[in-house]
């Protein structure tokens, strides 16, 4: 489950808060972080829009219609093993992808090799 929370620090004024956030997948921190001087008169839903938009992924890599990472398939691991670079040095590997799942597996301390497929890519 996917937990987002935002804590007012009370250090802000009547016009303007101070928060403190943490985004988590069911126990594990994917990220923290602050939203500070924030126009309270925006509202609670602007607020979350300014957490959210910290993490550009969901703006750039969120399918549209079906509302799931367009980069990993929501299977959190990213395989580039096929890319090379022009001279044909090979450059790719598995990598934990930036969305939710991917980060939810990094912090759960999977080890990245353990998805590494090369046996399907030409030497």
């Amino acid at each position: 489950m996917l937990i987002v929370l935002i804590h007012n620090d009370g250090t802000g004024t009547n016009e303007v808060g101070n928060y403190t956030y943490e985004v988590r997948v069911n126990h594990e921190v994917l990220t923290r972080g602050e939203i500070r001087n924030f126009c309270r008169s925006h509202g609670w839903r602007s607020l979350l829009g300014k957490v959210v938009g910290k993490h550009d992924w969901l703006k750039h890599y969120m399918t549209k219609k079906e509302g799931i990472c367009s980069l990993c398939g929501q299977s959190g691991i990213i395989h580039t093993e096929a890319a090379r670079t022009e001279a044909g040095t090979r450059t790719g590997r598995a990598n934990f992808c930036i969305c939710p799942n991917g980060q939810a597996k990094r912090a759960s301390g999977l080890d990245i090799s353990d998805y590494e497929n090369y046996e399907n890519y030409e030497n």
